[in-house]
């Protein structure tokens, strides 16, 4: 029998390697079909709204860091989505208005906004229906919240939108995150959290530049990460109705703790451009974190601006996680339509018990 030749022998790793590379080319195109594939059926059969939460709404605004696209006429946020040509949720606002209209801006983050209720549901639509009521007049609102604002970007949106339109009241919502760092604005309008200093330093209109940018425009890669956040809303969920240590409990001192202090300064800077226009302003909260309480103390002391807590309303939950399970939307942690409408009708009470509404 004769030897196996020395040629024979060095082919073999050459074929093994000619099969491994086949393979792995043939598993990568049938990946890639199968994506094709499953990105077809997902933009065919699935409706459109359910993306709502991904889409690239916003623009870049020189002063407040951005606002929504002007005349947005679709869906975000699981809700129809229409916005006015300054890039706010609603109708188109005028300057001037008729005689006799009671007009209030509302100044917030995605609280105020209404974030995944409709908006002839949220806090500022009911709050209008309830002042007029009330008033027995007209109130129109003008709702000047966008999810993601922190607080001194409320500051700015007071100063260079708000007061524009002469309101004859200004009710801000202050949340227990609004001394995060400003969000920004990329080209393609997408909203990002700066995750470092140096980021938030780009400045509102610098391009994204990431690896996943391509799956950005895959409804494929949205559905699945909308229903992964889901399913983690629904375990986190299962886990909730944990009493957090300290909630709501009473503070005993006035004090501004450095990590808020941008969130003091910046409602203090409110009262004071609202008092220069001799324009009632008042302020409630939804936060239960100590520094926040305390904060809210001593603003209220140094400047005699009346003030509201909201989470005063929710006698039945003892922490962030029962609440979201009781009150939330579901498939995020932000509040429901009913609780919208607890607030602006607990917000109508103690504006009239603050003589913050006319005769």
């Amino acid at each position: 029998m004769s030897e196996p030749s020395a040629h024979s022998n060095s082919t073999k790793p050459r074929s093994r390697i000619r099969r491994l590379l086949t393979g792995l080319t043939i598993s990568g195109v049938t990946l890639l079909v199968m994506f094709v594939v499953l990105e077809i059926g997902v933009r065919l059969f699935v409706p459109a709204e359910v993306f709502s939460p991904f889409q690239p709404i916003y623009r870049a605004d020189p002063d407040v860091g951005y606002t929504l696209r002007p005349n947005l006429d679709g869906h975000a946020f699981n809700q129809p989505l229409r916005t006015n040509s300054l890039g706010f949720r609603g109708r188109e606002w005028l300057k001037e208005r008729s005689a006799g209209v009671f007009r209030v801006a509302l100044i917030g983050d995605s609280h105020a906004f209404a974030f995944g209720v409709p908006f002839e549901s949220g806090v500022g639509e009911a709050l209008a229906d309830r002042l007029g009521q009330r008033l027995g007049r007209e109130c129109e609102l003008l709702n000047f919240g966008l999810p993601g604002y922190n607080a001194e970007q409320q500051l700015e949106v007071l100063r260079h939108k708000a007061l524009s339109f002469d309101p004859d009241l200004v009710v801000v919502l202050i949340c227990e995150n609004d001394h995060n760092k400003a969000r920004w604005c990329d080209d393609e309008g997408w909203l990002h959290i700066p995750d470092a200093p140096e980021d938030a330093a780009r400045g509102p209109t610098r391009p994204l530049v990431t690896e996943k940018s391509v799956l950005r425009h895959s409804r494929l890669a949205m559905y699945l990460k909308l229903m992964w956040l889901r399913a983690t809303v629904s375990s986190e969920r299962e886990e909730a109705a944990k009493p957090d240590e300290g909630w709501m409990a009473p503070v005993d001192s006035a004090e501004v703790a450095p990590r808020v202090r941008s969130v003091y300064d910046s409602i203090v800077g409110m009262a004071e451009l609202c008092r220069a226009r001799e324009i009632p302003v008042g302020v409630t909260t939804l936060a239960a974190l100590p520094d926040y309480r305390r904060l809210l103390r001593a603003f209220r002391e140094s400047t005699g601006v009346p003030t509201f807590e909201l989470l005063g309303l929710y006698s039945d939950v003892s922490g962030w996680s029962e609440l979201a399970a009781k009150h939330g939307l579901g498939w995020d942690d932000h509040l429901d339509a009913a609780s919208h409408a607890r607030w602006a009708d607990a917000i109508v009470g103690w504006l009239a018990e603050s003589d913050l509404l006319p005769d």
